[in-house]
């Protein structure tokens, strides 16, 4: 079932002489597929449950990408094996990470992998033939990726994909330009939710730009921003910090053995990849109400 969703999204049909266009993640594709609605549609590269830190290409997600005259991803902070692969089989597709965009208020990370131990995904066993095997080595440098999570910045994220685009198809500016400005429009206009400023633990240091944006920052987190688990260090500071906190926030695909560490607290299931949703235009907005609905769940007055 997994494979046969993954396939129809991937071979999305799109109108005629729109570009083709590959997204690497699920609220990614969200803003391409909103900017190019009603002129065509991209295709999503990692889908179901795929990891963004640690994957192998399947054939049909080389075949995607090989057809791109334009690929969007977060950059390789957010997926660092993903430059070989594009290299080798879209060297002539213009290339965007946003993370790259100019203006951006992006969060950095602070000592990402000191003391750490190892790469955790959470309950979920990931296949080697999947995901590419061991995930210990990889660094994410100075840069929390999770950027898609903060709604002005999505905004931005969207102008820039929306100025690529009319730059390679110039017929569908109109319709790109017109798309930005609906969906800029209605990013501006959500509302965080209101929630007590009482601290809160993380399962996976994910939601920077959520909590930055919803005023209300979390006192730790159990994995880091690479998905690692915690070392001795961290787990000293969570074991001083679980008392006052009024819940962990976390993936559905946490490991429960994991959350344990930050005490016995009420855990609220927040992905912030948004797979539970359909993937496309709609997937970004009900990603954001997801957000608050797990903020006031976890912090309501």
């Amino acid at each position: 079932m997994r494979l046969a969703l993954s396939l129809a999204v991937l071979a999305s049909p799109a109108v005629a002489d729109a570009p083709a266009v590959v997204a690497d993640i699920p609220p990614v594709h969200s803003l391409v597929a909103a900017v190019m609605e009603g002129r065509g549609a991209p295709a999503l590269l990692l889908t179901g449950a795929a990891d963004p830190h640690s994957h192998s290409l399947r054939p049909s997600e080389a075949t995607a990408l090989e057809e791109a005259n334009l690929v969007v991803l977060m950059g390789e902070a957010l997926t660092p094996w993903i430059g070989g692969p594009l290299s080798a089989l879209a060297p002539d597709a213009l290339r965007l990470e946003l993370l790259d965009v100019e203006g951006l208020d992006l969060i950095e990370v602070e000592d990402p992998h000191d003391g750490e131990e190892g790469h955790a995904h959470g309950a979920e066993e990931h296949d080697e033939d999947d995901h590419g095997g061991d995930h210990s080595g990889h660094d994410h440098g100075p840069l929390d990726p999770h950027a898609w999570l903060d709604p002005e910045t999505a905004a931005a994220f969207a102008a820039e994909i929306a100025a690529r685009l009319s730059e390679i198809d110039p017929d569908g500016r109109p319709t790109y330009e017109a798309n930005r400005d609906s969906f800029v429009a209605a990013a501006e206009v959500l509302t965080p939710p209101a929630v007590d400023a009482r601290p809160w633990i993380a399962g996976h240091d994910a939601y920077a730009y959520a909590s930055r944006w919803v005023g209300a920052p979390a006192a730790g987190a159990v994995m880091d921003v690479d998905n690692l688990a915690p070392g001795a260090a961290r787990l000293r500071e969570l074991s001083a910090i679980a008392g006052e906190a009024a819940c962990v926030i976390a993936p559905p695909d946490a490991d429960a053995r994991l959350l344990a560490a930050a005490g016995n607290l009420p855990v609220v299931t927040l992905d912030p990849l948004g797979r539970a949703h359909e993937p496309g235009p709609a997937l970004w907005p009900a990603l954001m109400a997801d957000v608050s609905a797990a903020f006031e769940e976890c912090l309501s007055p």
